[in-house]
């Protein structure tokens, strides 16, 4: 776009022009002082001194310089990169009455350019590699960097187990667009936000039990479990659910010195060490509470059914005998956990404490016969879908 660069000859005839339809003629000194500051915004913009070009070309305009200060006023505005100011500059231009067809053609082409300029959206996530939609059209994997054609653009970026974001990117004068989606800024990891419901997670772990049968103590032995849960309500901070846990846990006991360990049948030999496993199924109800967009604490509770798989057996817990049965008992579950979401959908899940309760197996001593206790820890992780 080149400057508007009239001889002042030129511009004092338009200028006595416009004079002569003015109320009130302007001071021929005036006038002077207005082609010497159009002189001096020449040499300022020359000179790279855009913004004294400005001031320069403004306050001659105000003395009566002729039109074509105004465009001089835009070419300085797009040098300083100010497209803002430099649309607003040609808009007043091209509302003065003594444009040229060719001058006002320029102005028309150079405004229609300055609009159409495409702008560079660019969109990062927390956390990264979130889908990112641009107008509800997929345009990749954040961050992604992209140009968009000049108005207001819907945004949403979506990850599995977090709230998806939405948001506008208003294009214009190819002005560059950064929004960062942070997922995890709110408190909820869930589909919550988006008004979805009935997230299934299926958690796992192993670790280590501490028995108590009755009045018999136990050796520490290995647990495991498996727990499906469903999310019946999922609210900002609160999750409650209901699902199924299946667990083993390992049994082990002695005799102790005094004790009897014949079997009623003579011809069976039972041993002094005893070890075998109990599996216990139990409908469970959770809640949680989540603490960070990170970190959840939850406790479950629940009632199933109790079953060992020993068979010979005596020692301090069993009467002894060869081939026996321990039956089903009624079994009661608590525990409480802690998780830490690593990236969706999964998280690491402690448990520091576990309590299953039950009435003792069939075919115990007396001293085994009340509640049996199992007190444990387990580490894991689960997967939410």
């Amino acid at each position: 776009m080149a400057m508007r660069r009239l001889s002042w000859t030129v511009c004092l005839l338009l200028i006595g022009t416009a004079l002569a339809r003015a109320d009130e003629p302007k001071d021929p000194a005036v006038l002077d002082e207005a082609r010497v500051l159009d002189q001096e915004g020449v040499r300022a913009y020359k000179e790279g001194r855009y913004k004294d070009a400005i001031v320069y070309f403004e306050h001659a305009l105000k003395l009566g310089g002729p039109s074509s200060e105004l465009w001089n006023v835009a070419k300085c505005h797009l040098k300083l990169d100010e497209p803002e100011a430099a649309h607003e500059a040609l808009d007043a231009y091209l509302q003065r009455e003594d444009l040229t067809l060719e001058d006002r053609e320029d102005a028309n082409s150079t405004r229609e350019a300055l609009d159409g300029r495409t702008s560079p959206l660019t969109v990062t996530s927390t956390p990264t590699g979130a889908r990112v939609f641009v107008d509800d059209k997929i345009a990749g994997a954040a961050p992604i960097t992209l140009d968009v054609a000049p108005g207001v653009h819907q945004v949403r970026v979506e990850q599995d187990g977090y709230p998806s974001y939405l948001g506008k990117a208003n294009a214009k004068f190819g002005r560059a667009i950064v929004i960062g989606a942070d997922l995890m800024g709110g408190h909820a990891l869930t589909d919550h936000a988006s008004g979805k419901r009935g997230r299934v997670s299926i958690e796992g772990g192993v670790g280590l039990t501490v028995p108590r049968y009755g009045g018999a103590s136990g050796s520490v032995m290995p647990m495991g479990y498996l727990l499906a849960t469903y999310a019946l309500l999922d609210a900002e901070r609160w999750l409650l659910g209901a699902g199924l846990r299946f667990g083993v846990s390992g049994d082990a006991w002695g005799t102790s010195a005094g004790v009897s360990n014949v079997a009623t049948d003579p011809k069976c030999k039972v041993p002094a060490e005893y070890t075998g496993a109990s599996v216990l199924v139990h409908a469970v109800g959770t809640a949680a509470i989540r603490i960070t967009p990170l970190w959840r604490a939850s406790f479950d509770a629940g009632f199933g059914l109790a079953t060992g798989t020993a068979s010979d057996v005596g020692g301090d817990v069993f009467v002894p005998q060869c081939g026996a049965s321990s039956g089903v008992q009624p079994a009661a579950h608590f525990a409480l956990a802690v998780s830490y979401l690593v990236a969706a959908p999964l998280r690491l899940v402690a448990r520091p404490l576990i309590l299953d309760v039950q009435p003792a197996y069939d075919g115990t001593r007396p001293d085994a016969s009340s509640a049996w206790l199992r007190y444990g820890f387990t580490v894991g992780a689960a997967l939410d879908f």
